[in-house]
């Protein structure tokens, strides 16, 4: 079975060394670095817990389709872990676009401050995606 593997990031404070290890563009503004991971795999769920997220959600499961090849079931409505949750929250930031991305050993949640905010949390997210192509490494062996 193909994974995707994220080492769990905590975007909430800075950690100076994290910057330097990073290579994500643009660098968010703040960046905390825990312990653990997430693996995203087939039987991750994508929940939409905000409105008018159909298209960002269908744009992250073509980037895993394409790269892995298997997309995640997206429903409205998912109480368990295993998860990468997609939600509006207000986030008193002036820059536009703002977000925030949690990834833990229970899942991921993507918040932004608006419909840009939530597809520039998904850019990030999938900047941490491991850089091989699962897909061709794997039916090229």
């Amino acid at each position: 079975m193909r994974k995707i593997i994220l080492i769990a990031w905590f975007m909430n404070g800075l950690v100076a060394f994290a910057q330097n290890n990073l290579n994500l563009v643009p660098m968010p503004a703040t960046v905390n670095v825990g312990k653990g991971f997430f693996s995203i795999d087939k039987n991750t769920v994508m929940v939409l817990q905000g409105g008018g997220l159909e298209k960002i959600s269908a744009f992250l499961n073509d980037f895993i389709h394409q790269s892995y090849g298997y997309r995640l079931k997206v429903t409205k409505d998912h109480t368990g872990n295993n998860a990468v949750r997609l939600n509006y929250e207000r986030m008193d930031n002036k820059i536009p676009g703002a977000y925030q991305l949690t990834i833990n050993n229970k899942g991921v949640y993507i918040a932004g401050d608006n419909e840009n905010g939530v597809f520039y949390g998904i850019q990030t997210l999938i900047q941490l995606f491991p850089a091989t192509n699962h897909k061709q490494q794997t039916t090229n062996n």
